[in-house]
Formats: structure tokens, sequence, C-alpha cells
């Protein structure tokens, strides 16, 4: 009966170590586990960054298409002023042209009436000269 109670005394043993063991398994591989509190603590904090992030990209954006919509304006305010600019030069150039157009025309006139004028002359005095001759 003895030896019944030693066995069973050490196989009790053994199960309690052997139990007691296994806790000391478990709780060290649990010890590295993370907590879901944790895990839904971090996941809203992460939620929160992103949207503080979109945010951020968001003023970003529209600080970036205001200020190329600003660009844009000053871009088409000098191309007018260049094209006023041009249109005027153009313009001047013309009137200049015009201008020199009408004085060549006034001297080709009068030379033009100057040739006619000598030619004229020229006639009258060949036409005189003819008369002598049959004279």
């Amino acid at each position: 009966m003895e030896t019944i109670l030693v066995t069973v005394s050490v196989l009790s043993t053994l199960l309690v170590v052997g139990i007691v063991l296994g806790i000391v398994i478990v709780f060290n591989k649990l010890k590295g586990k993370v907590d879901v509190e944790v895990v839904k603590k971090d996941r809203v904090s992460f939620e929160k960054e992103i949207e503080i992030l979109h945010n951020i990209i968001d003023s970003r954006e529209e600080n970036i298409r205001r200020e190329l919509e600003s660009v844009e304006k000053d871009l088409w305010r000098s191309h007018e002023k260049m094209q006023e600019e041009m249109e005027r030069n153009f313009e001047d150039i013309m009137r200049t042209i015009d201008s020199r157009v009408d004085r060549l025309y006034e001297k080709l006139s009068k030379r033009d009436v100057e040739c006619n004028h000598r030619l004229d002359s020229l006639e009258n005095k060949i036409g005189d000269n003819k008369q002598l001759l049959t004279d």
C-alpha cells in the first residue's frame, strides 16, 4: 500500500510540476504577444494621423491650385499686354510705311510731271527743227 501511495504522490507531484511548467511556458509565449486593446488604440491613433495627413495634403493641393491659377492669370495678362504692344508697334510701322509711300508717290508724281514737261519741250523743239528743215 505504501508503494501505491508513493507512486500516487510521485505522479501527482509530476502532474503539478507539468501543469506549472505548462502555465509558465504559455505565459512566456503570450508575454511577447500584443494586447488587443493596444492594437485598437494604435489603429485609432494611426487613423487619426492618416486623417491629419490627408487634411494637410488637401490643404497643400488647394494652395498649389490657387498658386497655379494666379500664375496662369499672370501669364495671360502678360500675353495680352505683349499682344497689345505688338499690335501698337505694327500700327506704328504701317503708319510709317504709309507716310513714306505717300512721300514717294509725291516725289514720283513731281518727277513724272517734270519728265512730261521735258518731253513736251523736246517734242516742241523737234517739231520746230522739223519745220525749219522743211522750210
